[in-house]
């Protein structure tokens, strides 16, 4: 039995190989033969050769005249297909660097695409305070995160239903809230207030400043969000939350623009 047999269903166990496969490919940049997988992952050599087979006739890797395996067109296809979800609208990134220089403090842009909500950019402030658990294409804890809070803040029950885990909400820190009814209290006094906030919730240390954007049917398309530490927060909520609201509007369209409470 190959060391890396689970007692994971067969099709789950057999997905996780191919995509174990497809990750040493990209990681010997060009120099992967089926013999160094086949070695790195524990698999037999039989085994190789069908999952490689298999990446080959879905193009998702090539054979080639020297021996070696490299990501395919299909490859090629989604990261193409990546870097375009992870493009935010010129406007939108034009509004989240001047947030950024007007705070001094690390800023995000997310965006609502379909049923999940994409951190598409992050702009670095020149403050020291880091959220490492944040990164271009993070679409997890949406309840434990302000830039989340802000879209769903607009949308629907049913709509924020869609978005939620279906499950329990997972328990990020000892500050995360956890149960649906405190959360939905905490969106409709966000639609209220025009922005949301999220104290540790996320990441211990770290708070956040969030408000929503607009496309032109006037629809929650998207949210600014600023990090900084928490007694920074607490002294300065409103003008932060001001300044917020101001650049998630310049993101808008201009038809689309929220009046702000200023």
């Amino acid at each position: 039995m190959d060391s890396a047999e689970t007692s994971d269903p067969r099709e789950l166990r057999t997905l996780t190989r191919g995509l174990a496969v497809l990750d040493e490919i990209v990681n010997a940049e060009g120099r992967a033969t089926a013999k160094s997988i086949a070695h790195k992952l524990g698999l037999s050599q039989s085994t190789c050769y069908q999952m490689l087979k298999t990446l080959e006739l879905t193009g998702h890797v090539v054979h080639t005249p020297a021996g070696f395996y490299e990501v395919g067109p299909s490859i090629s296809a989604m990261f193409r297909r990546l870097r375009m979800s992870l493009t935010p609208d010129p406007r939108v990134s034009r509004a989240l660097h001047a947030l950024r220089d007007e705070t001094g403090d690390t800023a995000y842009a997310c965006v609502l695409r379909g049923n999940s909500i994409l951190l598409q950019e992050i702009a670095e402030g020149r403050n020291t305070l880091v959220v490492r658990m944040l990164q271009p294409g993070t679409r997890d804890h949406v309840h434990a995160r302000a830039s989340c809070r802000a879209i769903l803040s607009q949308l629907s029950d049913l709509e924020r239903k869609q978005i939620l885990p279906t499950r329990s909400l997972p328990k990020l820190t000892k500050y995360t809230v956890t149960q649906r009814a405190e959360l939905r209290k905490i969106l409709n006094a966000a639609f209220v207030n025009g922005y949301a906030t999220e104290r540790q919730e996320f990441e211990e240390g770290v708070c956040c400043v969030s408000a929503p954007f607009f496309d032109l049917a006037g629809t929650v398309a998207g949210s600014l969000t600023v990090a900084m530490p928490e007694a920074r927060l607490d002294a300065n909520e409103a003008s932060i939350a001001r300044k917020v609201m101001f650049h998630a509007s310049e993101a808008s369209h201009p038809a689309a623009r929220p009046e702000l409470r200023l």
